[in-house]
């Protein structure tokens, strides 16, 4: 399943369809959702009430939000050839999407921008999730095969790791700035992590 947070709850999409759970709710709700392309969906994000879709294709696509839900997809990249290979994404205003191997992109406007992620040690060579929004200092990078977490400033600077013995499955990453909690789903636990590097 495919999950985007929003202010009020989260929505899913498990393949067939967009469900809506809101906070203080005790059951989900079915949206109308129509996929812009034919390609199953990687990943999906919500930014001013709009949602977007980035498909296996590599193509991202908007939705506008409807009554109902979300309308069809329509193309969101301009002048920008798909974004094979793009297996996470996340939305503060600029598009944050990045590969398997380690390459970061950053999108804005539907344009390519420059970024370069800093040096780590050991290297970054694999990004399975990533985390950022709008009101997010850092942008988030989650690295199973190093079993760690990396936290970059939005220009590109490595800020801390971290790191443990225990993350030998790391998946997902959620990250609440404002309670300065990291939350990691590793297999079938979700470890809040206090982070640390906001107190500097």
């Amino acid at each position: 399943n495919l999950g985007a947070v929003t202010e009020d709850g989260i929505i899913f999409w498990n393949g067939q369809k967009i469900t809506r759970w809101v906070k203080g709710e005790r059951v989900a709700t079915a949206l109308e959702f129509t996929p812009g392309g034919t390609a199953p969906l990687r990943a999906i994000a919500v930014w001013n009430k709009r949602l977007y879709a980035l498909d296996e294709a590599g193509n991202i696509w908007r939705h506008d939000q409807i009554p109902t839900g979300f309308g069809k997809g329509v193309p969101w990249l301009k002048n920008t050839p798909p974004l094979i290979g793009t297996v996470t994404m996340a939305i503060d205003g600029s598009f944050w999407g990045a590969k398997e191997n380690g390459e970061v992109i950053k999108i804005f406007a539907g344009l390519p921008q420059a970024f370069a992620a800093g040096v780590a040690i050991p290297p970054l060579r694999q990004i399975a999730a990533l985390a950022t929004d709008a009101d997010a200092q850092y942008l988030y990078l989650l690295d199973p095969a190093e079993r760690r977490l990396l936290v970059y400033d939005k220009d590109g600077k490595l800020a801390t790791q971290y790191v443990s013995d225990q993350f030998d499955s790391l998946s997902a990453v959620a990250v609440s700035e404002k309670t300065k909690t990291l939350y990691l789903l590793n297999k079938n636990i979700i470890y809040g992590i206090i982070a640390t590097h906001l107190n500097k």
